[in-house]
């Protein structure tokens, strides 16, 4: 979910890209820490591809994924149908009905989960 305008959809495509390569996780973790001490205008393009040869990507194959337009489609069209869902944030977890904002422990998820698992809402 590209909650962030431009940079946060150009950042959910590289992620994309890396996940292509089985790394998906740490460039998302990468990018997190980026943004947490620099803000999103530090996610240029030139610092998402910093970022992948960092973790040793193949930087050749991530080149053309990020420029992949349908990657981007994608993108873009999951983060769309999320709003059409309600989606205003992340993360947001749906448990069948139940809508769950935020980061919540596991403590509190599990019985939620529980209960759908078992029949109840």
């Amino acid at each position: 979910f590209a909650v962030l305008g431009d940079r946060s959809i150009r950042a959910a495509v590289a992620a994309e890209a890396a996940a292509k390569q089985g790394q998906f996780w740490p460039y998302h973790d990468k990018l997190y820490e980026i943004q947490a001490q620099e803000g999103r205008a530090a996610l240029t393009d030139d610092r998402l591809r910093a970022v992948a040869a960092d973790l040793s990507l193949e930087v050749e194959a991530f080149n053309a994924d990020l420029g992949n337009p349908e990657l981007a489609r994608r993108v873009v069209g999951e983060t769309d149908q999320a709003r059409r869902q309600g989606v205003q944030r992340t993360p947001t977890i749906y448990v069948n009905d139940n809508k769950i904002e935020g980061a919540i422990p596991y403590s509190q998820l599990k019985p939620i989960v529980e209960r759908n698992l078992a029949g109840g809402r």
